[in-house]
């Protein structure tokens, strides 16, 4: 939105230097945040962003639990600290040097204070990136979604009033969006108080430093492919040209919502009891290949609807950005590639794949300048050849590394013609609406829709979507809206215990355990969610009775409900610490790792763990037993009042 924004209001020139400024701020982020980000992760989750490492411990494979902290809270503090200092380097470095910056960057030393704002904003961006990636990972998908859209919120914002109000152009369009940047890691700070400690070792940040610069190969490559597009068609296009590129590269990106969503969605996800219970269940290859190819079907998804939406969305966006238009195919089709290239690479196996992985992303980057060099610089094709470039040099790296991983020892089980029928039949759609298609936008809106169902109906016709699949996919759909176990009746598993189980649970759940309960340390109390006093020690129910107890009314309640739960084990101790204790979620997947290496089943780990998430969000009356009230008081006062009597 802020780049359509910056075209309508300065056009298709200022939008060039814009780009070439967000390029800079970019490249300052991705510097210094190496040295921070990716350690930083690795120590307190055991994982690397995907931004950073790749995807190759996808399933298990690879040494990423070894590295983790013993203390995630202190190492995500130390962490922060970090990221501050390499973002006040990164910063101050770029406004130090500004007028040099300039003359390399946008060909004219006049422009530095547009270059000490994109200074600012690449020394924020590297702590923003952190504490955004960090809440994901936490599992906290709300508050995740306010902090991450409050920064494209805050920077359109102060973009819009700088540039009307103030009348600065393109200087109010990267000032504005250093402003929202810095308000929003603010609150991606506030969001994480309760998940780190402020700390600060030596130690601790050599080791966050030596787990990051390991990754450096690989997130340069990237990072070269996916943002140094703009400076590197700079070369050989003036400022125009590459707005227009701009332009048609974020209409393009639209389409990676919905592949990189499949990819963000599978970071934490990978640590969890419920990855773990999938493939100890169908076995790596199935799971891997039905992986690969659910994300295949998802990109020509996002392709498809691009295809043959992209014009209507340009023609809407902006009528003097129509050279634009021939590039958004190919643009959409570049946007799927680096996830598919990270996709493909979760997925295979084959011996050395660590060395493999990062030779085929340097040798992506390689690839990549060169044919930009040699479409643009020999070929003359014109700004095309940006988009065009990004799907040659990622498409060898995918094509390599599927073939080598199906020629290894573990190859995928991998459903070739299916998703050759899905591909033949989106190719004939596309044919049809580019030869018939309404000239009213309405209409063609319609029909693209209609098209687009047509196209999702026949994957299930023609069985590219396998008919035993169909009832899970319903239940994910209704899992969306309604978080509910598969086959668990709420009504019935409370309704099987007593008063006194219930409230032991509700307390266990609801207000969670201190951590200190379970590793034998002094609590003085809960000091927990609404602050109830039980006893002389200030404890809640939960807190004075035996671990094992309150996982053993956990499987009561699944079980009278009607989810298939575990019998007692001599770990349950340990369970309830990774269901019930008041830790951050690194803490708790560390637990959760520690159980299924000590042979605990993961598909009991991952159906307590859902249990607990959707009891969580059982109304008060429930756990006391009653009948839904025929009306619900909510002023706020009286409920409040009520809520701290009980």
């Amino acid at each position: 939105a802020s780049i359509i924004y910056v075209a309508k209001q300065l056009g298709a020139s200022d939008l060039g230097k814009y780009s070439l400024l967000l390029f800079w701020s970019g490249l300052i982020t991705q510097v210094f945040h190496i040295f921070s980000k990716p350690g930083t992760l690795r120590r307190v989750f055991g994982q690397a962003d995907d931004d950073d490492a790749g995807s190759e411990g996808d399933f298990g494979e690879g040494d990423e639990d070894e590295v983790i902290s013993e203390s995630p809270q202190q190492s995500l503090g130390n962490g922060l600290i970090w990221a501050c200092m390499m973002g006040i380097v990164g910063g101050g470095l770029t406004i130090l040097f500004r007028s040099q910056i300039a003359q390399v960057v946008l060909g004219n030393s006049h422009y530095a204070v547009l270059i000490l704002w994109a200074g600012v904003l690449g020394g924020v961006g590297a702590l923003f990136k952190l504490v955004d990636i960090v809440i994901w990972f936490e599992r906290r998908p709300v508050v995740f979604v306010i902090v991450d859209a409050s920064r494209p919120a805050l920077n359109l914002f102060f973009m819009a009033y700088l540039i009307n109000s103030k009348g600065m152009g393109v200087q109010g369009a990267i000032e504005g969006a250093a402003i929202g940047t810095s308000i929003a890691a603010g609150l991606g700070v506030i969001a994480l108080v309760r998940s780190f400690d402020f700390s600060f070792k030596r130690s601790e940040t050599k080791l966050i430093v030596l787990r990051g610069v390991g990754r450096m190969p690989i997130a340069m490559s990237m990072w070269v492919i996916q943002n140094a597009d703009s400076f590197i068609l700079s070369r050989f296009v003036d400022h125009s040209q590459v707005g227009y590129y701009k332009f048609a590269q974020n209409l393009g990106f639209v389409v990676s919502f919905m592949p990189q969503g499949f990819r963000i969605a599978m970071r934490p996800l990978r640590k969890a009891a419920l990855f773990q219970a999938v493939r100890d269940q169908y076995g790596a290859a199935v799971a891997k290949g039905q992986l690969l190819a659910y994300f295949c079907l998802v990109c020509m998804v996002a392709i498809l609807s691009m295809v043959m939406g992209g014009t209507l969305i340009l023609h809407q966006a902006s009528s003097n950005f129509q050279q634009a238009a021939p590039l958004i195919p190919i643009t959409a089709a570049a946007m799927t590639m680096p996830a598919l290239f990270r996709t493909i690479n979760g997925q295979a196996y084959f011996p050395h794949k660590r060395a493999w992985f990062i030779a085929s992303v340097v040798t992506a980057a390689v690839t990549y300048v060169g044919w930009m060099w040699f479409l643009l610089g020999v070929l003359k094709v014109g700004i095309i050849g940006t988009p065009i470039a990004a799907v040659l040099s990622f498409g060898g790296s995918c094509i390599f590394l599927f073939a080598k991983g199906q020629r290894g020892p573990s190859p995928v089980q991998f459903p070739y013609w299916a998703l050759g029928r899905a591909f033949l039949m989106g190719a004939a759609v596309a044919v049809f609406f580019k030869y018939v298609h309404f000239t009213n936008k309405w209409l063609q809106l319609v029909q693209i829709i209609a098209l687009m169902l047509l196209w999702i109906t026949a994957l299930f016709v023609t069985r590219v979507i396998p008919v035993a699949h169909r009832k899970p996919l319903l239940h994910i759909v209704r899992t969306a809206f309604r978080r509910r176990p598969h086959g668990f009746d709420r009504e019935v598993g409370l309704g099987a215990l007593g008063d006194r189980q219930r409230e032991l649970l509700h307390d266990a759940i609801v207000n969670k355990v201190p951590v200190g309960i379970f590793t034998g340390e002094a609590v003085e109390g809960n000091g927990r969610k609404n602050g109830r006093k039980n006893g002389g020690n200030g404890l809640g129910p939960a807190a004075q009775v035996e671990p094992e107890r309150l996982v053993k009314i956990l499987r009561k309640a699944g079980k009278s409900g009607g989810i298939p739960v575990g019998r007692p084990t001599d770990y349950d101790a340990k369970i309830a610490k990774f269901l019930f204790a008041d830790v951050p979620t690194a803490a708790s997947n560390a637990t959760m790792r520690s159980l299924v290496n000590s042979g605990v089943n993961s598909n009991d780990l991952r159906a307590l763990e859902d249990l607990v998430d959707y009891l969580s969000h059982t109304p008060e009356y429930e756990w006391r037993g009653e009948e839904r009230p025929a009306h619900l008081h909510v002023h706020m006062p009286h409920a409040l009042s009520h809520h701290d009597d009980k």
